[in-house]
């Protein structure tokens, strides 16, 4: 895939994202009023981009100026007086919306409840902030649970999705303190060191020499439009399950370097492979995310291989682009193609679910909440093909027994999740990643500084052998 190729991809997938969220902004894409856990969130975002502002050396009342002459508040705008940005922000800097802070607001007026206040709020402190404002709606869209229609069920008792998401995001912040993950943060922000999420975390990635890709920021939710495959942010992560999305049947033709070909029978499935990551959401909290990558299981004339290569869709093998897959097998080097056409699962809508043949960036990274819990932890995902075999999930996290007392009573995915936080299966994991991470990023460092310093020495020895002098 050539870079110009890549970067259109990619500008086109943010147009697409982008689109989603102006769509989500209009009045009939969220609801009018927010409930009282979701203004309090609303309110801490707009505290969030406040702070950013004030720190760059702008005062709280030319903020309130600058608001009040674009939005105003009704007959106040009319008689001049100030803007009171403080009805939509919470008392003492608050930036963590807890159990114990829902509580203390209980039944107060104050934050206000309009979404689209919110919205029309975080469109002119982004751009007052630096940031573009489709990206710091969308984040607060996604923060409040908006892409979807409202759940809090009648009785007014949280659902399954709602309580385990609230856990997760409360563990994590615990996992972060236990395992100074806000160090670990500040040092790979400025390392600009990610890993590769098919290879492990011992595989660092060099980010600056990643295009199109992110830059990792300690202080800043990570941005879910700009990570590819090959280059993960440095997030501790801990592999869930394995979901089915793409098939592809024999015969496979397969050619080594001397040109000789044969056929081998066989088929290969595209898996979205999940994981959980713990990762910053501002500059003093931290948060669960969903990470997916994907990988191809090619199996051939009884021979299985996982394929963690650029682009990871069985699309690759039939079309050959950006170039056909290789494997080891018989003592030889092989090319493997195929002439049949790739079956897909059905998509779901709404879902960001295109196979990374059709879209990048190809990793994805989406916060955990209600949505993303009940969509992608609790949805029976399944492939079931019309002439084919029944392709079914892999949970990485299946329970040691079944007698465990939680949230989620059903069979699934997020039920395993949640029998491994408990069982401290998750705390495990997430000091293995690190492990293998640290480690290796020891060694980065080191590179990196003693090419800096070779390069200071050659620049001072280039400098003392030059000519560079004034008039005697």
């Amino acid at each position: 895939m050539s870079s110009k190729d890549s970067k259109d991809r990619f500008e086109e997938h943010v147009r697409r994202v982008r689109r989603r969220v102006v769509a989500l902004v209009d009045d009939d894409g969220a609801p009018k009023r927010l409930k009282d856990r979701q203004r309090l969130m609303a309110a801490a975002h707009i505290g969030l981009h406040v702070k950013l502002i004030r720190e760059a050396g702008t005062s709280m009342s030319e903020i309130c100026e600058y608001l009040g002459k674009r939005i105003g508040e009704g007959a106040r705008k009319q008689s001049g007086e100030p803007f009171r940005l403080y009805r939509w922000m919470l008392k003492g800097s608050a930036t963590e919306v807890t159990d114990e802070l829902v509580a203390q607001y209980k039944g107060r007026a104050e934050p206000l409840r309009s979404t689209a206040i919110y919205l029309r709020l975080l469109e002119h402190l982004a751009l007052m902030a630096g940031r573009d404002p489709i990206d710091s709606q969308g984040a607060l869209l996604t923060a409040l649970d908006l892409s979807v229609k409202d759940m809090q069920p009648d009785d007014g008792i949280p659902l399954p999705e709602q309580r385990l998401a609230a856990l997760i995001n409360e563990h994590a912040a615990v996992v972060a303190r236990n395992l100074d993950l806000v160090r670990l943060f500040q040092r790979a922000e400025r390392l600009q060191t990610g890993w590769n999420a098919k290879l492990g975390p011992q595989v660092l990635m060099d980010l600056t020499t990643e295009e199109p890709t992110g830059r990792f920021k300690c202080t800043e939710p990570t941005d879910r439009q700009l990570w590819l495959e090959t280059a993960a942010p440095p997030l501790p992560t801990i592999a869930l399950a394995r979901f089915p999305f793409g098939w592809l049947s024999g015969p496979f033709r397969l050619t080594n370097h001397a040109g000789e070909t044969q056929e081998r029978p066989g088929q290969a499935v595209a898996y979205w492979e999940l994981h959980l990551s713990i990762g910053p959401t501002g500059p003093l909290s931290v948060g669960a995310y969903l990470l997916r990558s994907t990988i191809v299981d090619l199996e051939i004339d009884g021979h299985h291989f996982m394929l963690p290569d650029m682009q990871d869709d069985v699309d690759q093998i039939a079309s050959g682009y950006p170039h056909a897959p290789k494997i080891d097998l018989y003592g030889d080097i092989w090319e493997v193609s195929c002439a049949a056409e790739p079956v897909y699962r059905p998509r779901r809508a709404g879902l960001d679910e295109d196979p990374p043949s059709e879209t990048v960036p190809l990793l994805r990274l989406d916060p955990v909440s209600a949505s993303s819990v009940r969509d992608w932890l609790m949805e029976p995902m399944e492939f079931v093909l019309d002439d084919g075999p029944l392709i079914s999930a892999v949970d990485s996290l299946a329970p040691l027994s079944l007698d465990g007392i939680g949230w989620v009573r059903a069979d699934s995915i997020a039920r395993s999740l949640e029998i491994a936080l408990r069982d401290g299966r998750l705390d495990e994991g997430f000091r293995r990643w690190l492990d293998q991470y640290l480690p290796a990023l020891d060694q980065f460092e080191k590179d990196w500084l003693d090419r800096c310093l070779e390069l200071d020495a050659a620049l001072r020895a280039r400098s003392a052998a030059g000519d560079l002098m004034g008039d005697e």
